[in-house]
């Protein structure tokens, strides 16, 4: 008996022999368990295992008259089994199911919250040898699982204890793995790579053709003439005709799976729309930093393979050197790249939606994304895809000095300089640019929205789920307890029982917690939607007003559609405000001022204008604007308003407001103005 390991629950406490009374689960033997020194920080934990009923492991030491004197000294016991390796052998009736019930439940409750041991891990693993007979518990290999760290889950998915693992897991262990332990992991996977035999293509009558230009076009035919099935690995994708091109497959009910990096190319704020894609029925899966993705390679129909050095980008298709090859009745190479493709699939998930963020990733040259993607820009601008002016400012902002985008300026007659446009275009391109970007905005929203909304299903479902369970439970117990053999035994039922209830209780609380927090999202999705969609009506409305006043180097106007008296304020470079009682100041040797004061008194009109301009070039330097809500007499809770700016040089801007309170103030935009043009601060 000396040596032997035991599970035991703790009875009692002998305050006088500071000495627990303990009893062994298998045999019921009794025995001592001493509060020595040793043991004293464990205190709690053994008073808080006698007060719930848990069972603990415990070390004969010794046998006094006739009973074990124990010690539950763990560190002792991860000690000695750094010597010799520690077993425990839990054995289980053949007849008394109760019996089995109980030790199996008591053993369980050993592991604690995370299995990070040998000992743990071998009772673990006897737990799932011995329910695989005794059918205790359904969900026994889940649970263990997820007490399992990372080097304990992957032993478990190695030994065939169960049946799947994370993705995390399968990485590490193929990452440190030897090339017969990676073919161990491909075999549990039942993925079946055939060796690279090159000399046995030639087996076949096959095709391989090179290709070195019109890359795009070869592929976007392949893909047009699709029957079932299109599947991309791809490191990059922002060629808009090979979107479509997806658009069209999809809308034709091809399958189209894609496999591609989440990173400042393909989701920097200049990107094809995937979510569009998703909408039509794309399976997207997305590699995450650390991870990257290089593959560049497209099977068609399970047959034909595209791949080669092209990335599915303008830049690939009109400024690099690529090539790729399309390779057809190759039935080994058709294999071997959709197994690839398969392994690719099972290691980085599926997404529903293009995250909004994309992983910050230290080695990565930021400024090399930004010539990137200015490059893309002006592709677009020379395939008339978009608003092309648009389209080369905004690869100006990101790569002022790229020459390709100063020449392409010059070739479409585009500048910052807007001196030469009218007002009135300006009006019309700022507009519709703000109202495209908005309802792109929205589109994205209402996906979100949807998805928030099943979620919320979702929650409930498992919430009346986890009742249902509740209320079985409770029957269970009833019956059991009606069959039970001994005070002991029902004392043991109800205190699984309270064990059960207040975890499914603590878990209906988490879920009425992550309900309320998932509310609290739709809550703020709904309003972000109904903010944009009220500056969608607000710049449809202000819009169709004419812009009246001075125009110069810089023009600043307020446009509203009631007869309130709204007023508009200017902060100028030397800290002066130009507004109704300062309709004038010099800065920097050029004057400012205000020459347009609307709804100051009758005849009030329902399409008023405030105007701020400088007369000459724009002082250069920080400005703020403001509107003011001076007199209100419309019946309008909120008053609906645009100011638009228009620089001399660099974008023109309408932001979409409404103010409430009189007398108070709002700032509506703040802007550094220099040669290079302007700059949005707010």
């Amino acid at each position: 008996m000396i040596g032997d390991k035991s599970i035991c629950k703790i009875i009692s406490y002998n305050r006088e022999k500071r000495t627990f009374i303990v009893q062994e689960i298998a045999s019921q033997t009794q025995g001592y368990l001493p509060l020595s020194k040793d043991l004293l920080k464990d205190k709690t934990k053994l008073f808080d295992a006698m007060k719930q009923g848990k069972t603990i492991l415990l070390l004969c030491v010794k046998v006094m008259e006739g009973k074990p004197v124990y010690s539950s000294n763990m560190q002792a016991l991860d000690e000695r089994s750094k010597e010799e390796p520690l077993s425990i052998s839990i054995n289980f009736s053949t007849e008394n199911e109760d019996f089995n019930s109980s030790l199996f439940d008591s053993v369980y409750n050993l592991l604690g919250d995370t299995i990070d041991n040998d000992i743990k891990y071998d009772l673990a693993r006897q737990l799932i040898l011995a329910n695989r007979k005794l059918r205790i518990r359904p969900s026994l290999y889940k649970e263990l699982f997820s007490k399992c760290n990372a080097k304990y889950g992957a032993r478990m998915w190695k030994e065939n204890l169960i049946s799947y693992t994370s993705n995390s897991i399968i990485t590490s262990l193929w990452k440190i793995g030897d090339t017969t332990e990676r073919q161990q992991i491909l075999d549990k996977l039942g993925i079946s790579l055939p060796e690279p035999e090159i000399k046995e293509v030639e087996v076949y009558n096959g095709s391989v053709i090179p290709l070195f230009e019109n890359i795009a076009n070869n592929i976007i035919t392949k893909i047009n003439a699709a029957k079932h099935s299109v599947k991309i690995a791809v490191a990059w994708f922002t060629n808009f005709d090979l979107f479509n091109c997806i658009k069209a497959a999809l809308n034709r009910n091809i399958q189209v799976t894609l496999i591609t990096n989440n990173d400042f190319i393909n989701n920097g704020g200049y990107c094809l729309n995937f979510d569009e894609l998703i909408d039509c029925g794309l399976k997207l899966h997305l590699v995450e930093y650390p991870e990257m993705l290089h593959y560049k390679f497209c099977i068609i129909d399970d047959s034909t393979i595209i791949t080669g050095s092209y990335n599915w980008t303008f830049y690939a298709e009109e400024i690099n050197k690529e090539d790729v090859i399309i390779i057809e009745e190759l039935p080994k190479v058709k294999d071997a790249f959709l197994a690839i493709f398969d392994s690719l699939l099972m290691q980085f998930n599926q997404v529903y939606k293009m995250p909004e963020t994309v992983p910050y990733r230290p080695q990565y040259d930021r400024s090399s994304f930004k010539q990137y993607i200015s490059e893309e820009l002006v592709l677009r601008a020379k395939k008339n895809i978009g608003n092309r002016r648009q389209n080369l400012i905004d690869a100006q902002t990101l790569s002022p000095d790229n020459q390709n985008v100063i020449a392409a300026m010059k070739e479409f007659g585009v500048n910052t300089d807007n001196s030469s446009r009218s007002i009135a275009e300006i009006d019309y391109d700022t507009s519709q640019s703000a109202i495209a970007k908005r309802t792109q905005t929205l589109e994205t929203l209402n996906r979100q929205h949807a998805m928030i909304n099943q979620k919320i299903t979702d929650i409930d479902k498992e919430k009346n789920k986890i009742i249902q369970q509740k209320e079985e439970s409770q029957k269970q117990v009833e019956a059991q307890l009606v069959s039970a053999n001994s005070e002991d035994e029902r004392n043991l039922i109800r205190r699984q029982s309270e064990e059960n209830e207040a975890n499914l209780n603590s878990r209906i609380t988490q879920i009425e917690q992550e309900k309320k927090e998932t509310e609290a999202e739709i809550s703020t999705v709904e309003n972000q939607i109904n903010t944009l969609n009220s500056e969608i009506e607000i710049i449809n409305k202000t819009s169709n007003i004419e812009s009246k006043g001075g125009r110069g180097g810089l023009k600043i106007t307020l446009k509203w559609n009631t007869i309130d008296d709204l007023d508009l304020h200017v902060i100028d470079p030397d800290g002066q405000e130009i507004y109704y009682g300062q309709k004038e100041h010099k800065c920097q040797d050029v004057i400012g001022r205000l020459d347009i004061d609307a709804n100051v008194s009758t005849p009030y009109i329902t399409t008023p204008v405030e105007n701020i301009y400088w007369d000459g070039t724009a002082p250069i330097g920080k400005y703020c604007v403001k509107v003011n809500l001076y007199t209100k007499r419309s019946s309008q809770m909120e008053i609906p308003f645009s100011v638009t700016v228009y620089p001399e040089k660099g974008l023109p801007k309408i932001i979409p407001l409404k103010i409430i309170k009189t007398k108070e103030p709002i700032i509506v935009t703040e802007f550094d103005y220099s040669d290079n043009g302007i700059k949005y601060i707010k």
